[in-house]
């Protein structure tokens, strides 16, 4: 008999991801991926959580490619936003960030993606791996927001309020 828990693999690291991104060519690599639908092999899941963490190691890189993750799978926006939450939610006294500018890259980002029409009217799809979808966004957004608002030290600006309102 044998057990296993946990995602699975990913087909590709962190730094893989992170070199991806500095080459312009990480949504090709993330939205090509396809699952062999092995028990043990790579999935979208791991695949996600190693997004998240490349988000965490590299944020610099991940806030000027904002906009591309509009062309992005649906698991895949949700692992940038969740790698940017965590982030913030993390101790960055070692590594200060410029939170102004990627609060205003991601809701710029949150904007775009809830103003297309195609987002509200696509049929989210469920699986036995619980993948992210699109009913994942709106709930993850909103927790982001309502944390933005409650940590001084990297909390969004004064100015970006009236849009994060607009957001909710």
């Amino acid at each position: 008999m044998e057990s296993f828990s946990g995602p699975g693999p990913s087909p590709f690291s962190a730094v893989q991801l992170i070199d991806f991104a500095e080459k312009s060519l990480l949504i090709e690599k993330l939205n090509s991926f396809e699952p062999d639908g092995g028990w043990r092999g790579p999935n979208k899941e791991a695949l996600t959580q190693a997004l998240e963490t490349a988000v965490q190691e590299k944020p610099e890189i991940f806030i000027r490619i904002i906009p591309e993750f509009l062309a992005a799978q649906r698991p895949y926006q949700c692992g940038l936003i969740n790698g940017f939450k965590k982030l913030w939610g993390a101790t960055t006294e070692a590594k200060p960030l410029e939170w102004k500018k990627i609060w205003q890259a991601l809701m710029d980002f949150w904007k775009k993606l809830f103003a297309d029409e195609n987002f509200w009217n696509e049929e989210p799809i469920d699986d036995e791996d619980m993948t992210p979808n699109r009913n994942w966004i709106p709930p993850l957004v909103a927790e982001f927001l309502q944390a933005g608002t409650r940590k001084d030290e990297h909390s969004y600006p004064a100015e970006l309020l009236p849009l994060g309102l607009e957001l909710i």
